[in-house]
C-alpha cells in the first residue's frame, strides 16, 4: 500500500505534454523484460511476450542485456578489523582457497574483497571448516549484452551473447532494449494534485445551475406574459 502520495489520473492526450511524451517514446527504447523461454520462442516471430503479458516487436539491431551468476566464482568479503589483507591472504592460504584477485581494502566499512575461482558453496564449506567467521561469501554476476540478431542465431544448447553461450537454465530474464510507443488510450499520474485543490468546482456548479433555473423562470414569465394574450385576441 502507498502511503503519502497525492495525484490525479487524467488522460495522457488530454495534457499538454502528450505530444512531446509520444515523440520521446517513439525515438527512445525502453527495456523490457522476458524469460529465455519467450525470447527463444521469439525467434522466428520477432515478437516477444514479456513478463508483463506485452506482446513487443523486436529488430536485429535492438540491444539485449541480461546478467547471471557465475557458477564458478565467488568473491569473499573479510572484515579488516580482524585482520589486515596479509593476515587474511596467510588464513585462507592455510584453508586451502587462493584467491584470484584482491580489492582495495575499503577502510569506510572495514572491508577487503578475494576473488576465488570457485562455486560458492565450496568457498562457503572451507570458511566454514577453517572457522573463518570473519568473512562472508557472495556470488559473482556476470553482465552481457549483445544484439537480438547475435541472440537469434543461438544453438538448443544455450543463448549466444556474443562470445559465451549461456545454458538457459541459468537465465532468469533477458533485458530487451526495444522501441515501443505509448498506447493511444494511455493515462499519466499527475502528482500534485488532489480533490481538495478543486474544492470551489461544486459551488460554481450550484451557483451556474440556480442561475439557468432563475433565466429559465424568466423566459416562462415573459413568454406567458408577452405571447399567450396576444394569441388569445
Amino acid at each position: 500500500m502507498v502511503t503519502g502520495y497525492t495525484g490525479r489520473l487524467r488522460k495522457l492526450d488530454d495534457l499538454a505534454f502528450a505530444a512531446a511524451a509520444r515523440a520521446y517514446s517513439d525515438e527512445h527504447p525502453r527495456p523490457a523484460f522476458a524469460t529465455a523461454a519467450a525470447v527463444r520462442s521469439a525467434f522466428a516471430t520477432g515478437r516477444v511476450v514479456t513478463v508483463a503479458g506485452d506482446s513487443v516487436s523486436i529488430a536485429d539491431r535492438d540491444e539485449v542485456a541480461l546478467d547471471v551468476v557465475d557458477p564458478a566464482a565467488a568473491t569473499i568479503a573479510a572484515s579488516l578489523t580482524l585482520r589486515d589483507v596479509a593476515a587474511w591472504r596467510a588464513e585462507l592460504s592455510r584453508a586451502g582457497i587462493t584467491p584470484t584477485a584482491v580489492g582495495e581494502p575499503n577502510t569506510a566499512i572495514g572491508q577487503v574483497r578475494f576473488s576465488v575461482a570457485a562455486p560458492v558453496s565450496i568457498t562457503t564449506a572451507q570458511l566454514e571448516k577453517a572457522r573463518l567467521f570473519g568473512a562472508r561469501v557472495e556470488p559473482v554476476t556476470r553482465h552481457h549484452q549483445t544484439t537480438w540478431a547475435t541472440l537469434r542465431r543461438s544453438p538448443p544448447a544455450g543463448l549466444d551473447v556474443g562470445g559465451a553461450t549461456l545454458p538457459d537454465d541459468q537465465i532468469d530474464l533477458i533485458g530487451l532494449h526495444v522501441l515501443r510507443g505509448i498506447p493511444h488510450d494511455a493515462y499519466a499520474i499527475v502528482t500534485g494534485e488532489s480533490p481538495d485543490d478543486y474544492w470551489y468546482v461544486l459551488p460554481i456548479t450550484i451557483a451556474l445551475a440556480a442561475t439557468m433555473l432563475v433565466f429559465a423562470w424568466a423566459l416562462v414569465r415573459a413568454i406567458r406574459r408577452d405571447l399567450w394574450p396576444a394569441r388569445a385576441g
